[in-house]
């Protein structure tokens, strides 16, 4: 009885090393993805928060609206004093993308992101000292 409880004693030993070397490698792969995803983020640039725009979309079956407020994301404190000399020609090729687009091509998030692309494109063709990095939409009502 002596020599079963010793091997009873040596499996439950050798069952929680195996156990606790699985959890300590469970562990280790997944705190590393974590420290990926957290290395991954960045910070935000400077913001340029352009005037609320209001205006019909290219729909002709029927009038439809968009209501937005964009904020853009620049790549330097430079780029905002350059957006803000040139805030009349860029409110207008905003104006000239939002125009072009119907409800259909805006509708869903795949709609907004081709628009923030469409944005961010058109704008960059006009700065000479820097770039949008990002657009943003914290409002956007379209009827």
């Amino acid at each position: 009885m002596n020599k079963l409880w010793v091997k009873i004693l040596i499996g439950l030993v050798i069952f929680l090393i195996v156990a606790l070397a699985g959890y300590a490698a469970f562990i280790y792969i997944f705190t590393s993805e974590e420290t990926e995803e957290v290395s991954e983020k960045r910070d935000l640039g400077p913001i340029y928060s352009m005037d609320e725009i209001t205006t019909n979309l290219a729909d002709t079956n029927q009038r439809r609206l968009i209501q937005v407020k964009i904020e853009l994301e620049v790549s330097d404190k430079k780029t905002l004093t350059e957006l803000e000399e040139l805030k009349t020609p860029v409110a207008h090729a905003v104006l000239l993308v939002l125009r072009s687009k119907t409800y259909d091509e805006l509708n869903g998030s795949a709609g907004m992101e081709m628009l923030a692309k469409d944005i961010k494109e058109k704008i960059n063709e006009i700065l000479t000292q820097g770039e949008v990095v990002n657009v943003y939409f914290p409002r956007l009502i379209i009827q």
